[in-house]
């Protein structure tokens, strides 16, 4: 019996290592038990500061709550931290829809011929309306904990995510100058 138990386990974790890394709901890429994108941008031969410059309009650009909202910036080092959102709408049900915000935030970093990213801190606000009644209470949830009860529209508001934020992805990698 331990014998099976201990070849399930070591199958178990062998497949998570070869397989890739573990997702939500099988869709978005999961770190330490919370939504993480992370990357490098590879950038041979042009001007780190450049880089820099260049993700950080992309930030101005697409990170929006008024204005992005920086956290930090280190122009010695070349790092920066944004939160900000962008809409979204999420279908509750077959004729039911409302716009959310995702809010998520951005770290990046560029050194010699690289810029690396990591979009976290995923978290979901709205309000609910309910006809005449405006306000019925606001929602501001970790978008990990988020619908845990609604399977179906669960999954498809996070399928709309990830591929948002692959979008977003390409975005900022297309932003960064290259040399040709």
């Amino acid at each position: 019996m331990k014998k099976s138990v201990s070849i399930l386990i070591t199958f178990v974790l062998a497949t998570i290592i070869l397989f890739g890394q573990e997702k939500l709901d099988d869709i978005l890429p999961l770190k330490d038990g919370k939504i993480c994108y992370s990357g490098v941008i590879e950038v041979s031969g042009v001007d780190v500061e450049k880089v820099f410059d260049s993700a950080r309009k992309w930030i101005v650009m697409n990170y929006f709550s008024d204005k992005p909202i920086v956290e930090m910036e280190d122009k010695k080092n070349l790092e920066l931290v944004a939160e900000g959102y962008y809409l979204d709408i999420w279908n509750m049900g077959f004729i039911m829809s409302d716009r959310v915000e995702v809010w998520n935030k951005i770290w990046i970093k560029a050194s010699n011929g690289k810029l690396d990213y990591k979009i976290t801190a995923f978290r979901i606000r709205y309000t609910l309306e309910n006809g005449e009644r405006a306000y019925r209470g606001a929602v501001n949830s970790e978008l990990e904990n988020w619908l845990q009860s609604r399977d179906a529209n669960r999954k498809k508001f996070y399928e709309q995510t990830d591929t948002k934020m692959k979008e977003r992805i390409l975005s900022l990698k297309n932003s960064i100058p290259r040399i040709n």
